[in-house]
């Protein structure tokens, strides 16, 4: 079965801000001389990015009426949608 669905342009946004956020901190976290008060702040906002995108992944997924499948999808950014790969 081929799945496709479109994506708002509010949905690519929110998906571009996680993954610069996501870099962002990843870099900070990597980097020298940080404080432990300052890591444990940057793991948790990692953490929250990370469960808001989760969030957002089940309700497409609810959305799709795919919970109780195995495909497998990604977000296709050149074509603005959701698919199985």
């Amino acid at each position: 079965m081929n799945i496709e669905y479109a994506l708002s342009d509010e949905d690519l946004e929110f998906i571009k801000n996680v993954f610069e956020k996501k870099l962002a901190l990843e870099a900070l976290i990597k980097s020298e001389g940080i404080s432990a008060n300052l890591m444990k702040d940057l793991i948790s906002t990692y953490s929250q990015i990370n469960a808001e995108y989760t969030n957002w992944w089940s309700k497409k997924i609810k959305e799709l009426n795919l919970e109780n499948s195995n495909y497998e999808l990604q977000v296709d950014f050149e074509n603005k949608r959701i698919v199985n790969i």
